[in-house]
């Protein structure tokens, strides 16, 4: 299977372009953490942190443990990681609400926008998402500087 269909050009290029510079990349999502741990062996990417679903004997019982990683737990995670390593700067790349706070914690901040190729392709993303399932065309990425929107 080429796992390259399963996300976005111009994310998948931002990703190997902080790779290549000889930064850390960590994500922090509020996605399942069983769906965002397996991204470690297809990208370059350092560490994953996401929302923690319970396992009880090898089986996932369908119940969140603890909080949904959103909000404040998106800049423990990042102060777990960074407490690590020495870091010069932390930028953070993001797509919602729930990223905000870790906006305000990072030196500098990024907010996607998704322009659509079309009304019909926004749908099928949208109805896609409902299914459970990846929407990776159709769209193109752009990123605008969140620090300035909010001086």
């Amino acid at each position: 299977m080429n796992f390259r269909k399963l996300f976005n050009p111009e994310i998948l290029n931002l990703i190997n372009e902080q790779h290549n510079s000889g930064n850390k990349i960590i994500i922090v999502t509020s996605n399942l953490d069983l769906f965002i741990k397996p991204v470690m062996k297809l990208l370059p990417v350092d560490e994953v942190f996401g929302t923690r679903v319970k396992v009880t004997n090898g089986n996932v019982v369908g119940i969140i443990e603890g909080e949904n990683c959103s909000g404040h737990l998106k800049v423990e995670a990042i102060k777990k990681y960074t407490s690590k390593f020495r870091f010069d700067k932390i930028i953070s790349y993001g797509d919602s609400p729930g990223d905000f706070e870790m906006f305000k914690f990072s030196d500098e901040s990024f907010i996607a926008e998704y322009k659509f190729d079309s009304f019909i392709s926004k749908l099928a993303c949208r109805i896609k998402y409902l299914c459970g399932r990846i929407c990776s065309d159709g769209f193109k990425v752009t990123f605008r500087n969140f620090n300035h929107l909010n001086q």
